[in-house]
């Protein structure tokens, strides 16, 4: 028999550290006074001890345990068997985070399904607003000397009627290059509507009272586009017949005619006292000095009454919305300085934007709409030539569903902002005279509201047709599509292309501004100054829906 050979005894070694056997997702619904305090814990053999929410165990029969929480509430042992428990109270706290985090991705899961359907049936913005239903008429651009652009919801000569209640958001028109982003809201109900509208309007700019183009060759009246009489501006300066809308607010001198009083007051009246209440009768009526539109020079009424106490009384009325109205039979006229000059508005602007009704419950029923609008473009007997490329930027909404297994279970939803350009070529010219100016463009540079990268999407609108007839007031929206197979080269529509979801369908658009000749009364045949439409696209699992603006 072989002797045995004696061994080297080794030495023991100390076990690694092992992490607690708590799971880290209820760690994440811990909060307050269950998260465990950082520190050390030294527990015996068949103990426990409690830190915040968890309690840890050090098995019977081993050694003793340690154990060491972290700052993050997380916890690592030595020596014995530890095990880990959450509290009554922590138990409770978990169920109810992870109860409402089921919730939360529920509705998400609705919102992203109810902003998808919105989209996919997304509509115009109607022309005419009514009492319900705000149109594109009821959107009103203005931008006062030294102000920014304003944006609200009032009525025009055209509506008698509007949707009230929208005022400026607390969160801001996402950045949208070099165009002014406004955003309005109103409760509904239980839903609040959005309106976010976007403007290239300029600030006005100061213009000779009776030089309409600045040359004193062509004097023209500042009411008009055309000579009423021969003048001579240095000389000769005519008083201005204040009718209509010339006697309107925010052109009338505000420290000599009052301004509305408050909503649902209804109209007020203002009364200038004449000529048999002390006014010289030489003076052929009532004159003051004042400013019109920014121009120094006096204001003259000639009464209608010429009898009684009021006689030689001017009378003017204030309504809430629309210009002022003298009394009948009164006259009202204003005669500027010597070359003084008013101020003139930015009149070839244009603006887009969209609308989106959201209701408070996620899986209400939400409606999305979209607009361009701008000053027509008006082709003359001698129709546009040429090509014209056009820069500007776009916005909208987009949905993207995460869909698994079990059905959708997610995604995203959010607002964008872009870079649009667009080519147009106004040679395609039919034997009647008439054009089929084509015109193509792509949407790039996407960027979100959300923490979503979308730089990488792109948009393409595809090359379609223009219907523009000479001597008509703007143009007919694009041809009507017929080829809508995408597969096929004379497809009309759109492809969107978001990230890995490939969508289409379809965009409209047309021609804005016009380019006056020099003397102001007529409209050359210039290519139209901008362009403005909208585009929607969509599959199974996503949707993109916006409106844009670019200028030549």
């Amino acid at each position: 028999m072989a002797p045995t050979m004696p061994t080297t005894p080794t030495e023991p070694t100390t076990p690694m550290p092992m992490p607690v056997a708590v799971s880290v997702t209820d760690f994440a619904y811990l909060s307050g006074d269950n998260v465990p305090t950082a520190g050390t814990h030294e527990i015996a053999a068949g103990e426990t001890a409690t830190s915040g929410g968890v309690t840890y165990l050090c098995a019977e029969g081993g050694d003793a345990c340690t154990v060491t929480i972290a700052d993050d509430g997380t916890a690592e042992d030595t020596g014995g068997t530890v095990t880990a428990s959450l509290t009554a109270d922590a138990m409770t706290q978990v169920a109810e985070a992870k109860e409402m985090k089921s919730d939360e991705m529920l509705a998400m899961r609705d919102r992203v399904i109810g902003q998808d359907a919105a989209l996919e049936g997304v509509e115009n913005l109607a022309a005419t607003s009514s009492a319900t239903a705000l149109g594109e008429d009821g959107i009103r651009v203005t931008r006062a000397a030294g102000a920014a652009a304003r944006v609200r919801v009032g009525t025009t000569a055209t509506v008698t009627a509007v949707p009230d209640g929208y005022s400026p958001s607390g969160d801001a028109a996402m950045a949208n290059g070099d165009w002014a982003g406004t955003h309005l809201t109103r409760s509904v109900g239980s839903a609040t509507q959005h309106l976010v509208v976007y403007t290239d309007i300029e600030p006005p700019t100061r213009v000779q009272f009776y030089n309409f183009d600045g040359k004193a060759t062509t004097p023209h009246r500042y009411d008009q586009t055309t000579v009423t009489r021969a003048f001579t501006p240095d000389t000769d300066i005519p008083a201005l017949a204040l009718t209509g809308s010339l006697f309107s607010r925010g052109v009338l001198d505000p420290a000599k005619f009052n301004a509305p009083g408050p909503a649902g007051d209804g109209a007020t009246s203002q009364r200038f006292v004449g000529s048999a209440n002390g006014i010289d009768a030489s003076t052929a009526g009532l004159r003051f000095k004042g400013n019109y539109n920014g121009a120094p020079g006096t204001y003259a009424c000639t009464s209608g009454t010429t009898t009684g106490a009021t006689a030689g009384d001017c009378v003017v009325t204030i309504p809430e919305t629309g210009p002022y109205t003298a009394a009948t039979g009164d006259t009202w006229t204003f005669t500027p300085e010597l070359n003084a000059t008013a101020w003139r508005n930015d009149t070839e602007f244009m603006h887009f934007g969209w609308w989106l009704h959201e209701p408070s419950s996620a899986n209400g029923a939400y409606s999305f709409q979209y607009y361009a609008n701008g000053t027509p473009f008006m082709a003359t007997a001698t129709l546009p030539s040429g090509t014209a490329t056009y820069a500007g930027r776009a916005a909208g909404r987009y949905a993207v569903q995460t869909v698994e297994d079990g059905g959708v279970t997610g995604g995203m939803v959010g607002q964008f902002t872009a870079a649009a350009s667009l080519t147009a070529n106004f040679d395609a010219v039919t034997g009647t005279g008439t054009a089929a100016p084509t015109i193509q463009g792509t949407i790039n540079g996407f960027q979100s509201d959300q923490q979503h990268d979308i730089s990488g999407w792109e948009v393409t609108l595809h090359r379609n047709a223009f219907a523009l007839t000479a001597s008509t007031v703007g143009p007919t929206d694009l041809a009507a599509q017929t080829q809508l197979d995408p597969g096929r080269p004379s497809y009309y529509g759109v492809t969107a292309t978001m990230g890995d979801q490939t969508a289409y369908g379809d965009w409209t658009a047309q021609f804005f501004g016009n380019k006056k000749t020099a003397g102001g009364s007529d409209v050359d045949s210039a290519q139209p100054l901008g362009v403005g439409g909208t585009f929607q696209a969509d599959n199974d699992e996503a949707s993109i829906a916006g409106a844009f603006g670019a200028r030549r």
